[in-house]
């Protein structure tokens, strides 16, 4: 967060307060997102990095959802967890593409054997990104609970 916003909120937050709220919150910034205090996410060139304030920590991703998950499963030393939602990330977008090109090589397809060869690899690449999405979904709703335990734990 910028130090003039940081400012107006400790005239109304005492620091100790602020420092506590500001590992819980996810802040809207003007380049971005800040997690947890120390983690930010900027978007550049239609793919989100995520930096860390105190170390040379650079990671990039497709998807902000899975950046703010990532650095989520991170922040908790959950780094299996995280290398594989990274990887996850890669997958998807690599998926993505993949359908793209299967489709419009189907559809410009006059050959009834490439059509339906364009086909066969379209189903594969639909039943693909959505095995990928099924296993990023199960890390989504972890990290949204863990935070979501974290927000009722501080308002104890």
């Amino acid at each position: 967060m910028n130090k003039k916003k940081m400012a107006k909120l400790e005239k109304i937050i005492n620091s100790s307060d602020l420092r506590t709220l500001e590992e819980l919150i996810i802040f809207d910034t003007e380049d971005g997102y800040e997690l947890f205090g120390e983690y930010v996410i900027t978007k550049k060139s239609n793919k989100f990095v995520v930096t860390n304030k105190h170390t040379d920590l650079f990671e990039v991703f497709h998807n902000r959802k899975l950046a703010v998950v990532w650095v989520t499963m991170y922040k908790r030393d959950k780094l299996v967890d995280a290398n594989r939602i990274r990887d996850l990330d890669v997958m998807l977008e690599g998926s993505l593409l993949s359908l793209e090109i299967h489709k419009k090589l189907m559809d410009e397809s006059k050959d009834l054997d490439k059509r339906s060869l364009n086909f066969i690899k379209l189903q594969e690449d639909r039943l693909k990104k959505n095995a990928i999405i099924e296993e990023l979904d199960r890390y989504v709703l972890n990290a949204r609970n863990w935070q979501l335990a974290r927000f009722k734990q501080a308002t104890k």
